[in-house]
């Protein structure tokens, strides 16, 4: 088994690079993959249609950015937890975060909060998403229902009930409108979501 990479044991710039680097690949094929856009729209669609993605674009930006700035930022509150080793306060703040993510309807954030598999229900149906690109293709209106929304935002951090096996409920009771994450070791946050009900 793979030894966990955190941050709180080895050489700070070496670990940094090596968590930096597949970062900065991500934005270059990101970046690569708007020229192509662009140039697809462009072509095939004509101006207006170009202008047009191009004025949603900003607008689109600005709004993921905020949120994922939000979710990132709870990155060093649960990094300040796991370094201390309280796994109370960490399970709280990787409560806030899968809250902040459904508050914000951010498909990116919740995706990187989950494990794989991951189970999902959507209403008449359930699925198992193996994995994030297979979570990431359901559209928004079938994670974020306004049920499921209100029940996982309405609920008390303080107050997180723990099920069995250290496994924890963000919203109404088992079988509601509701998140269950569970303790995961391999992960660098310490758990990991397991089912959105």
């Amino acid at each position: 088994m793979a030894k966990t990479k955190t941050l709180t044991e080895g050489t700070p710039w070496k670990l940094l690079l090596s968590f930096s680097i597949p970062i900065l690949i991500g934005q270059v094929v990101q970046l690569f993959y708007s020229l192509v856009d662009t140039k697809v729209v462009g072509a095939t669609l004509g101006e207006l249609a170009l202008a047009s993605v191009g004025s949603v674009s900003t607008l689109y930006n600005l709004t993921n950015g905020f949120a994922n700035g939000l979710t990132m930022g709870f990155a060093i509150i649960i990094a300040m937890y796991f370094g201390r080793k309280d796994e109370k306060n960490l399970k709280k703040a990787f409560a806030a975060d899968i809250l902040l993510a459904f508050q914000y309807q951010d498909m990116d954030s919740l995706a990187n909060l989950a494990g794989y598999p991951l189970q999902v229900n959507l209403g008449e149906e359930e699925m198992t998403a193996e994995d994030g690109g297979a979570f990431l293709s359901l559209s928004k209106g079938q994670i974020f229902t306004e049920e499921r929304v209100q029940a996982v935002v309405n609920c008390n951090l303080y107050a997180l009930e723990e099920l069995d096996g250290e496994r924890y409920v963000l919203g109404a009771e088992e079988g509601g409108p509701n998140v269950i994450f569970q303790k995961d070791s391999e992960r660098d946050s310490g758990f990991t979501i397991v089912e959105i009900n």
